[in-house]
Parts: structure tokens; sequence; C-alpha cells
């Protein structure tokens, strides 16, 4: 695939998943549009680049450092949410610096860890119920007031999000599987949505939205887990495939079990 087509495909694949997750936000929930940002939208998109770009068996071994570049992710909206909160004036631009620090320490350090895929599953799972609890007391804030969205919104939110992306795969051939693996997990759909949302509405609503992100995780661990495991043994799609399965079923499960037992 020429790289002028691949960067088409990377526009037209990040653009709509963006677009689509701030129209969820607005017109649904930012409690949904929070679960499905945690879901494998951008980092299925990266992890799919890095297979076209670098071939199978790099994507697959960079989706196990995704795994634990998770809670490199969960402490770039946690950084943002309390940057927002430290500060009166400019909450936008100190919640965007407070997100890119907490990210970049985080990413050096876990860079640092030599660890077996169990342990790395083991650590990132009980990090998704950290972040859960220190998320628990923000409020949830229901759009009312939608922004119609003009062509000039659609296209500065695609701008956005596919920036992000271009950047994040970009890099990755020329820093190995393992910083690559880590990059992946920069929420490349969920940072574009929130700054969106921020921007656009304010910050009570932005924050409604991280709240909800650990929710949808596990999917995410799921789906690089599966990754991980079928791109080295079979064929691209089949591999995506697989990994979408798993997460499919994980928030089906999820569904059921808040509706019937915790009432959402």
């Amino acid at each position: 695939m020429s790289i002028s087509l691949l960067l088409i495909y990377k526009i037209v694949l990040t653009s709509i998943t963006v677009v689509c997750l701030a129209f969820v936000a607005e017109y649904i929930s930012p409690r949904w549009a929070g679960i499905l940002s945690g879901c494998p939208t951008g980092t299925a998109i990266t992890l799919y680049f890095y297979a076209l770009e670098n071939g199978l068996t790099f994507a697959g071994k960079s989706a196990i450092f995704n795994v634990i570049g998770l809670i490199a992710m969960q402490m770039f909206i946690y950084s943002y949410y309390i940057s927002g909160l430290a500060f009166k004036k400019y909450k936008i631009i100190f919640s965007i610096l407070g997100g890119f620090i907490g990210y970049s320490i985080t990413v050096y350090l876990l860079s640092l860890i030599e660890v077996t895929p169990v342990i790395i599953v083991i650590i990132t799972s009980s990090s998704i119920f950290l972040f859960k609890y220190l998320f628990q007391r923000i409020k949830i804030s229901q759009i009312n007031r939608m922004i119609k969205p003009t062509l000039t919104i659609i296209i500065f939110r695609a701008f956005i999000a596919t920036l992000t992306i271009c950047i994040t795969t970009g890099i990755a051939k020329f820093v190995g599987h393992i910083w690559a693996g880590l990059f992946s997990a920069f929420p490349t759909t969920l940072f574009p949505l929130i700054f969106i949302i921020h921007y656009s509405y304010g910050e009570k609503y932005a924050y409604s939205i991280i709240k909800h992100v650990p929710d949808g995780l596990f999917a995410l661990l799921i789906y690089s887990l599966a990754i991980y495991l079928c791109y080295p043994k079979f064929c691209l799609y089949y591999g995506i495939l697989m990994a979408f399965l798993g997460a499919i079923i994980y928030l089906l499960i999820y569904q059921v079990v808040n509706i019937k037992f915790l009432n959402k």
C-alpha cells in the first residue's frame, strides 16, 4: 500500500471514529462516549497501521506493551482531570499540559520495567480498578445544549484526530516494538474527544467522559492481548476479527451486569 493511500486511510478511519464519538457524547451520553473511548478504537487503528507498515510480527510484539501502556493512558486522563481542578484560569491549557506530563513520566517509567505478559496483564488490570476508584467522585453532566455540527466543526475535529494518529504511527518504525507498543496506548481518539468536548462545552462534560473510560478498558486489554496472540499466527484480518470478538463479548457482559445488578 502506497504512503499516500495509507495517509488517506488514516485520515478517514480516525476522523470517522472521533467524530462519531463526539456525537455519542453530545446526543447519547458522555458515559457511553467514555466507555467506547476506553474500548479498542484508537488502539485498534494504531495496531492495524503498525501491521500494515511494519508487519504482523512487529504489531503483535507491540500489542503486549500496549497493554501495560494503558497505565500511562489512564495517567494521561487522570493528570488532565486533576490539572483542570488545580487552576481557575486557562483550564484547558493546563489540563492538556498536565496530561502530557503525566503520560510522559509514566510511559518512561514503564519502559524500564521488564515483566512477563502474565504480570503485565495483572498490573494493568489492577490499575483499571485503581483509576476507576480515583474517578468515582466525578459527577455526571449530560450535554443539553448541543452545538450544531457545521462542516467547519467536523473538519476541526477530524484534523485534531488525524494529527494525533499520524504522529503515533509515524514514529513506530524508528523506536522499536517496545516503545511503539507503549505509544500505541496513547489516547489517540480519546484525547481529541475530551479536548473537543472540553473546548465546546466545558470541563465538567469532558470529566464525565473521563469518569467512564476505565469501564471500557478491559475490552481494550482483551483486544490487545488477542492481537498479541493472533497476529504472529494468523492473517491480519482474522486476528482483528478474533480480537474484536473478545472485546464485544466483554461489552455485552458489562452491559448485562450493569442492567441486572447496578440498574444502569
